[in-house]
């Protein structure tokens, strides 16, 4: 996964927050779930989706991303970003809403 444009809360997830105008390779070696299923963008923070239900995101509090541990234990199915939360779907049909400062560095 590669990531670039202006970064100035973390969101492109490169571990620093200094906008970049060509691609960066995110590091997804660490990453458990499986494969990557979605990606969703907002202005302040990215959200990823694995295979496996688990959500990454980076962004607001911190530029690398994590999972989100609210949603632990949720096998989720469709995520999306807006300026302030993060909303997943859950296979059980709930949709979960997550302050993106809950989602970040808080875990």
């Amino acid at each position: 996964m590669f990531s670039f444009g202006f970064n100035g809360y973390g969101q492109l997830g490169v571990g620093h927050t200094k906008p970049t105008t060509t691609p960066n390779a995110i590091d997804t070696s660490n990453w458990a779930g499986g494969a990557i299923w979605d990606v969703q963008c907002g202005p302040n923070c990215s959200a990823v989706l694995l295979s496996d239900g688990t959500v990454m995101t980076s962004g607001v509090e911190q530029n690398e991303f994590r999972p989100v541990t609210q949603l632990s234990g949720k096998l989720v199915t469709a995520i999306s970003v807006t300026a302030t939360h993060l909303l997943a779907c859950s296979a059980d049909g709930f949709i979960h809403s997550v302050p993106l400062q809950a989602s970040h560095g808080h875990h």
